[in-house]
């Protein structure tokens, strides 16, 4: 008798943790839509920026890169090391 209790509580605790999994873990066919602004992106060089979407592999991932109206300065030559809310508006 007290294996067959024992058995049943395994097998309700495998239903709920393969339904907690299925929860948490997207499916292989769902792909995830990621939208990325970045200080660097700019509409002159949006073809050529690199950025790390170019790295991930596969196809469960998509991305869009929201490029700015105008460049900033040289990144590296910058005074401040924080873009301000300007800079992200342009």
């Amino acid at each position: 008798m007290l294996l067959v209790s024992r058995a049943k509580r395994l097998v309700q605790l495998n239903l709920v943790f393969q339904f907690a999994i299925a929860l948490l873990i997207p499916p292989l066919t769902k792909t995830m839509h990621w939208t990325i602004a970045a200080p660097f992106v700019n509409q002159g060089n949006i073809a050529q920026a690199t950025w790390l979407d170019r790295h991930v592999p596969g196809c469960r991932h998509q991305f869009t890169l929201i490029p700015r109206r105008q460049p900033l300065d040289s990144w590296h030559e910058r005074k401040s090391k924080f873009t301000s809310l300007g800079e992200w508006v342009n």
